[in-house]
């Protein structure tokens, strides 16, 4: 995967649109949510939304989160992700978030857990870079996720989960050959053997 040299060596080139965002948070940030495993939160997918529920143990915690901090909760604490397959030039993935975490619960890398969540159900997962510099700060983060396989250009960045069949790979990696991204140091290897080398 992308080390940290990699990356900052990218982002200096500007062969990426991500960049890291160094947090002010002056908010006391919350262990047991940041640690939380939100594999058991439930969703539905419709017209290609990701409408994600938390289960009632993290709503507990973000209940008692909001009240230590006299934050106002949600009573409704819903994620919503829209993965928009068809483009313009095809079918690519393309995640779309806006105002997916509440203020309240930024920084405690629940929006980092989504994306993961969703790419597990999607896949793989694109961004171009028309996104906000907090997205941009995640996608940094996730390029660097050894969970994954990634790959960034100055337009566009991929994630794709590592444990899919040699075959789903290579059809992502054919659907988007045209972007030309530079691929983490194990896709590349990957690659390779894939192709015989």
């Amino acid at each position: 995967m992308y080390n940290i040299i990699n990356i900052y060596e990218l982002i200096n080139k500007k062969s990426t649109s991500v960049f890291r965002k160094i947090r002010d948070i002056g908010k006391n940030l919350d262990d047991d949510i940041s640690n939380y495993d939100i594999s058991n939160f439930k969703y539905d997918l419709s017209n290609n939304h990701f409408i994600i529920k938390p289960d009632s143990n993290f709503i507990e915690l973000y209940h008692k989160y909001c009240l230590k901090n006299n934050f106002k909760k949600l009573e409704d604490l819903t994620f919503v992700v829209s993965v928009l397959p068809k483009s313009l030039s095809g079918e690519y993935n393309l995640i779309d978030v806006e105002d997916l975490i509440p203020d309240e619960l930024k920084g405690l890398s629940i929006g980092y857990k989504i994306y993961k969540f969703v790419l597990d159900k999607s896949k793989f997962l694109m961004t171009n870079k028309n996104n906000s510099p907090e997205a941009k700060n995640l996608w940094y983060n996730l390029l660097k996720d050894d969970d994954m396989y990634a790959g960034t250009n100055k337009y566009y960045n991929i994630i794709i989960k590592k444990d899919i069949s040699d075959e789903l790979l290579i059809s992502i990696l054919n659907k988007v050959k045209k972007f030309s991204f530079i691929f983490d140091d194990e896709l590349n290897n990957k690659i390779d053997k894939l192709n015989g080398k």
